[in-house]
C-alpha cells in the first residue's frame, strides 16, 4: 500500500489500521468533515463499528432510521477496507441508482478532502485507464484489473459479471419494494445474486437496514444464515426484548445492570425527547418496525388500530374545548374506561373518556364531510363528518346509507351536512366519473340557507363540494390516515359514533391485507375525512390551546376598555387602534 501522508504520526496511522472505531472517529473529527458538531459518536456507534469490522462474513446491522448507518457503515467501511488494502473490490448496492451515485459522491468526497485518505485518489498518471465517474472509481494504489475498486448500483440494476471481495447492501429494503408479495419475492431474488458476485477473499456480504414489512428481507436472510445484530432507538421492555431479532449484547447487558434504562434512548447523546416523540407520533407500526426494530408484533401489528387510543366525548355541533386529554386513569386514580359502551376490541381493548377537558370552548376551525358513493351490491354510501380545533379531530357522525344515487339518499346526505354545519364536502370519485357530483349539487342547493332565515343558522348555511381521486391500496390508505392520529390520541369520537358497532368492528379488524374486510365503507369514509386534515394536525395541541386562551383574554380586556369609557369621545375604529397599541 502507498504510504499515507507523512505529517501523520506512525502511531496515528497504526490506530487507523488496527481499529475501525478509531478510523470512523478520525473521519468524524477531521477538519474536512467535522461531523462531530452534529452527531457525536457514542458507545452504541462504537459497538456497532466493532461488529461491522469483526462480525462473520455474512452479517447485518439493524438500526433505526436517522442513526447514520450509511455514514458509519457503508461509506466508512468502504474507505477503511481500501485503507487496509487498496486492491479490495467493493460493490455497494443501494435502494436506487440515484442513491448509489450519492454514495460514490460521498466516498470520493472523503478521499479528496480527508488528508489520510488522499493517497487513495485515482492517479490519472497515464499508466492505465483510470475509472472515476458517478458509478465507480479506482483507488490510486490499486492494481489494474477488470473490476473497479468501488462500484455502486441500485438494487434493480444488473450485477451480472461483477465480482467483489465485499458487497454492502445499504437500505435495499424500502416501503415500495415490500408492498406486494411479488415485489418482496423479486427483492429476495436480487439479493440472492450476491453470493455469486462476492467470490473474492472471505466473500463478505454486509447488510445495513431497517424493517419496512412484517415479511422483511432481513428476516428471510437471517433464516439463510446471515447474522444480524439490532440496536433499537429505546431500551426495550421485557416484551420487546423477546421480539427483537438478535438484540445487541451490549444493549441487553446495560438493561440487566440498570433496569431503569427501559424506555430511555439508547442513542441519548443524539436524540432529545422531542425527537423520540415526533417519531412515536408517526404511528405504532412505524415506531415498532423502524425505531424499535420489531418486525413481528403478532396481533398488535396485524391489527394496528386500537379503541384504547381514542377519546370518547359528547361532540358539540359548533364548538369544542380548546384542550382535551387522553388517559386511562384520571388524577383521582379512577379508570376512564366506558363500561356502558360495549367494546368489540380484542382482549382488554376498550373505549375511554378523557381525563381532562378545558372549560374554555371555541368554535371549530371548520367541519368537513367525506362521502364514498359506492352504491354497488351490498356496499353502502359511506359518510363521515369531522371537525377540527387545536390539533384535535372531532368525529361527529359516521354512517352508511343504502340507495347509492337515489334522490332520498342524496337528500339525507345534504341534510346531514347542514345539521352538522359542514363547511366543505369531499366526494370520492374513483368510479363515478363525476356522476354523483352532478346529481348531488342541485340537492345541496335546495338545502342552502340565507342569513336570518333560521334561528340556528343566523349567518345562513352554504357548503363547498369537491371530488377527490384516491390512490394506493385501500387498506393501506385507511391505516396510514388513522394510525398516526390515533397513536397521538388526537381523534375524538362522539358517543353515538362509539356506539356504532359496525364501525367498531371495521376499525378493530382492519389489516394491511387486501380485502381483509367484507365491508369497510364507514371506516374508509372516516379515514379519508381524517386524512384531509393532515396540514392542520402539524400544530401542537398545547400551544394551540394556549393561543386560544390568550386570544380570549385579550378579547375580554378589549371589551373592558371599550365598555369602561376610557376611550370616550373617539371613534370605535380609533379606540380599537388605541387598544392594540396599548396591548
Amino acid at each position: 500500500m502507498q504510504t499515507p501522508p507523512q505529517d501523520r504520526s506512525d502511531a496515528f496511522i497504526a490506530s487507523l489500521l488496527t481499529s475501525y472505531p478509531a478510523f470512523v472517529q478520525a473521519v468524524w473529527d477531521n477538519p474536512a468533515t467535522r461531523y462531530s458538531r452534529y452527531a457525536p459518536i457514542g458507545w452504541p456507534e462504537k459497538d456497532m463499528c466493532e461488529f461491522i469490522a469483526h462480525g462473520p462474513p455474512q452479517r447485518g446491522v439493524l438500526a433505526p432510521r436517522g442513526i447514520g448507518k450509511t455514514y458509519l457503515g457503508t461509506a466508512s467501511y468502504t474507505c477503511w477496507r481500501l485503507f487496509l488494502d487498496p486492491d479490495t473490490k467493493i460493490i455497494v448496492v443501494s435502494k436506487s441508482q440515484s442513491a448509489a451515485k450519492k454514495m460514490i459522491k460521498l466516498v470520493r468526497g472523503w478521499i479528496d478532502s480527508i488528508d489520510f485518505l488522499e493517497h487513495l485518489r485515482p492517479r490519472f498518471d497515464g499508466s492505465r485507464t483510470w475509472r472515476d465517474n458517478t458509478d465507480m472509481f479506482d483507488a490510486g494504489p490499486s492494481q489494474d484489473t477488470k473490476d473497479p475498486s468501488v462500484m455502486a448500483i441500485g438494487i434493480e440494476g444488473q450485477l451480472e459479471n461483477a465480482r467483489a471481495h465485499v458487497i454492502i447492501a445499504d437500505d435495499v429494503e424500502t416501503k415500495g419494494n415490500t408492498r406486494t408479495l411479488d415485489a418482496r419475492d423479486d427483492l429476495a431474488e436480487r439479493v440472492h445474486e450476491f453470493t455469486s458476485v462476492a467470490t473474492y477473499g472471505n466473500r463478505e456480504i454486509i447488510y445495513f437496514g431497517t424493517y419496512h414489512h412484517e415479511e422483511s428481507l432481513y428476516r428471510k436472510e437471517a433464516q439463510r444464515g446471515v447474522q444480524f445484530r439490532s440496536w433499537p432507538l429505546l431500551y426495550p421492555t421485557r416484551s420487546e426484548q423477546s421480539k427483537i431479532h438478535e438484540l445487541a449484547p451490549s444493549v441487553q447487558a446495560r438493561i440487566d445492570e440498570m433496569p431503569s434504562l427501559v424506555g430511555t434512548p439508547v442513542f441519548d447523546h443524539r436524540h432529545p425527547r422531542e425527537y423520540i416523540e415526533e417519531r412515536r407520533a408517526r404511528g405504532r407500526t412505524y415506531f415498532a418496525m423502524q425505531q424499535q426494530l420489531i418486525a413481528d408484533m403478532g396481533d398488535e401489528l396485524l391489527y394496528p388500530l386500537r379503541l384504547d387510543d381514542l377519546v370518547v366525548f359528547p361532540v358539540n355541533r359548533d364548538k369544542a374545548p380548546v384542550n382535551i386529554s387522553w388517559g386511562m386513569t384520571n388524577d383521582q386514580g379512577r379508570g376512564t374506561r366506558l363500561e356502558q359502551i360495549p367494546s368489540l376490541g380484542f382482549g382488554t381493548d376498550s373505549l375511554h373518556s378523557p381525563i381532562y377537558y378545558d372549560s374554555q370552548w371555541e368554535p371549530y376551525s371548520s367541519t368537513r364531510m367525506w362521502i364514498d358513493p359506492s352504491g354497488r351490491g351490498a356496499d353502502k354510501t359511506g359518510y363521515a363528518i369531522v371537525a377540527h380545533l387545536s390539533g384535535y379531530l372531532y368525529v361527529k357522525d359516521v354512517g352508511g346509507l343504502a340507495g347509492g344515487y337515489d334522490p332520498p339518499t342524496l337528500m339525507e346526505l345534504a341534510e346531514l351536512a347542514r345539521r352538522h354545519n359542514v363547511g366543505h364536502i369531499d366526494i370520492e370519485d374513483n368510479f363515478g366519473l363525476g356522476m354523483f357530483m352532478a346529481l348531488f349539487e342541485p340537492v345541496m342547493q335546495k338545502c342552502f340557507l340565507e342569513p336570518g332565515k333560521k334561528e340556528d343558522y343566523k349567518d345562513g348555511w352554504k357548503c363547498s363540494v369537491a371530488t377527490v381521486r384516491t390512490h394506493q391500496q385501500k387498506e393501506l390508505r385507511i391505516i396510514d390516515a388513522l394510525e398516526p392520529v390515533t397513536s397521538q390520541h388526537r381523534l375524538v369520537w362522539d358517543e353515538s359514533v362509539a356506539r356504532n358497532e359496525q364501525l367498531q368492528y371495521q376499525y378493530t379488524r382492519i389489516t394491511k391485507q387486501r380485502n381483509c374486510l367484507p365491508h369497510d365503507d364507514e371506516l374508509e369514509a372516516m379515514a379519508m375525512c381524517v386524512g384531509q386534515w393532515q396540514l392542520e394536525l402539524n400544530q401542537d395541541p398545547e400551544t394551540s390551546a394556549d393561543r386560544h386562551r390568550q386570544a380570549w383574554i385579550e378579547e375580554q380586556l378589549e371589551g373592558h376598555y371599550l365598555d369602561s369609557g376610557r376611550f370616550a369621545g373617539v371613534s370605535q375604529q380609533a379606540a380599537e387602534k388605541r387598544w392594540f397599541e396599548h396591548a
